[in-house]
């Protein structure tokens, strides 16, 4: 990139029309303008008329994008459908995955508690078999 960064009132109806005609991004603009995607949004701050003319473009694009997907799933394009319900329809056709565990033959997963005693002293396991467990 070259360190050209002054910014002219020219840009912003550029960057419109490259937005709108061709979806640019932050960085597709810095490469028309030759500069940095950081200088793009330094822009943005501090020419609201440049940021405005970004954002309108962007959201025209968008607009025309989402009308063309809408346009093809009333035709009849499955993947259009699926696409613009997926998105529009997130919790009835978001991808769901769903989880069971159960035990042997489908019966409820057993649980075993066990203590390895081995290395207990035959007085420690004396103690312990007169313990009384309340359960």
């Amino acid at each position: 990139m070259a360190a050209k960064s002054a910014y002219k009132e020219e840009y912003a109806e550029q960057a419109r029309k490259l937005c709108l005609l061709l979806g640019a991004t932050d960085v597709n603009l810095a490469n028309f303008f030759e500069v940095t995607d950081r200088t793009i949004r330094t822009w943005k701050r501090k020419h609201p008329e440049f940021a405005a003319a970004v954002d309108q473009g962007g959201m025209r694009a968008d607009m025309e994008v989402a009308n063309s997907l809408y346009q093809r799933a009333l035709a009849g394009s499955e993947v259009a459908c699926f696409f613009w319900l997926k998105n529009r329809r997130f919790v009835e056709w978001r991808d769901r995955l769903s989880h069971e565990h159960t035990g042997k033959d489908g019966e409820a997963i057993a649980v075993k508690n066990t203590v390895d005693v081995s290395g207990l002293s035959e007085e420690q396991l004396r103690l312990l078999a007169n313990l009384r467990i309340d359960q």
